[in-house]
């Protein structure tokens, strides 16, 4: 059948993870058929037109949370996003390959270590924005419309509109001897 469900699968493959959550999703998506979806009780999942992935990747709405992804949005292969509060996507995004999103990190303290509980902040992605591949956005995190965000960037905290971020690793290359 190719690499794309038809409108039909996707809207049953939805609606089947959308049980006991609240959905609103158009009916023009082209969702990859390794698309995987977990959504819970009571999350809130808005999904704009043509909306279009490629390849493996999951999208995973606790319960109670809220998802929002505007029209036109296409995620590549190895796209990940982990939603347990709150995750809006302007419309005409594209994102690279191997992109994560989560708006949520384990509880982790001096004394205790790691925990299984979560803290969570709100992310909010503006229109029209390159997120290139093996980005990762980190709870909290704020990008305004149009930016471009370069291939490797652990983003986190507040990104102007318009703006260009690049990660300064400096290669270090040295004759063998």
């Amino acid at each position: 059948m190719g690499a794309y469900t038809t409108v039909a699968k996707n809207h049953f493959k939805l609606n089947k993870a959308a049980k006991g959550a609240n959905l609103n999703a158009h009916k023009i998506q082209s969702f990859s058929e390794e698309m995987d979806f977990l959504f819970g009780e009571g999350a809130n999942i808005t999904f704009g037109r043509n909306i279009v992935s490629d390849g493996r990747g999951s999208i995973y709405v606790d319960k109670g949370a809220t998802l929002e992804i505007g029209d036109g949005v296409y995620l590549n292969d190895g796209f990940k996003l982990s939603c347990k509060e709150s995750v809006k996507i302007g419309a005409g995004c594209l994102f690279g390959p191997d992109v994560k999103i989560y708006d949520n990190n384990h509880k982790f303290t001096k004394e205790e270590g790691v925990s299984f509980e979560h803290t969570t902040r709100p992310i909010e992605i503006g229109e029209k924005c390159w997120i290139a591949s093996n980005v990762v956005i980190l709870a909290g995190t704020k990008i305004g419309n149009r930016c471009l965000i370069g291939a490797g960037c652990i983003v986190h905290g507040e990104i102007p509109e318009g703006s260009k971020v690049t990660q300064q690793d400096n290669l270090v290359i040295e004759e063998l001897k």
